[in-house]
């Protein structure tokens, strides 16, 4: 595995991300054993452990660095950051009756996987990964800008960034998004 660094234009200070292509699709648990790899070969501190937590982040127990990753296909993204932090990528395929639910829990009719990889990334953020929205807890919005901000139903406040396939360079859509106040504006 041989990871490239992914500029992602106006990030918060710190927040590194990587992509690895391979010439096979990801098995499932490839985003957890990626971000292990990338911990050794880019180390966040003198003895980088990611570990999960309960909610299903990753921190590393050194310098409690964040880590989130993500595979559609045979891409995985990785990203590291200083607070709490979601990636979310997804290759273009059709998904109709998890789009519709998905559009009823976040308040967009007609939703599409634009919607479906930011509000991924935006769960992976606060720790809620692990489960589908209960219906008001996460309002997208009904076309997503390459930036943008929400509010969770809890008060939290949610900054991203986003990018459609179009413009991608592997042909995907990708989300990272990051809880606002968990530290430094975008450099």
């Amino acid at each position: 595995m041989s990871p490239s660094l992914w500029a992602v234009p106006a990030v918060p200070h710190g927040v590194r991300a990587w992509r690895v292509r391979s010439d096979r699709p990801a098995p499932a648990g490839s985003g957890r054993r990626a971000v292990r790899h990338l911990a050794r070969l880019r180390p966040c501190c003198k003895s980088p452990q990611p570990q999960p937590l309960d909610d299903g982040r990753s921190r590393c127990v050194g310098c409690g660095s964040f880590w989130s990753a993500s595979h559609s296909g045979s891409l995985i993204a990785v990203v590291r950051a200083p607070g709490p932090i979601g990636v979310d990528v997804q290759q273009p395929r059709s998904r109709p009756a998890a789009l519709r639910r998905w559009g009823d829990r976040c308040g967009v009719p007609g939703a599409r996987l634009s919607h479906w990889v930011l509000g991924e990334a935006c769960l992976k953020a606060v720790g809620l990964a692990q489960s589908l929205p209960r219906r008001g807890e996460l309002n997208l919005p009904a076309a997503p800008k390459d930036s943008g901000r929400t509010m969770l139903a809890d008060g939290r406040a949610i900054a991203w960034r986003w990018g459609d396939a179009a413009g991608d360079p592997d042909g995907c859509f990708w989300a990272l998004a990051w809880l606002l106040g968990s530290f430094s504006a975008p450099a």
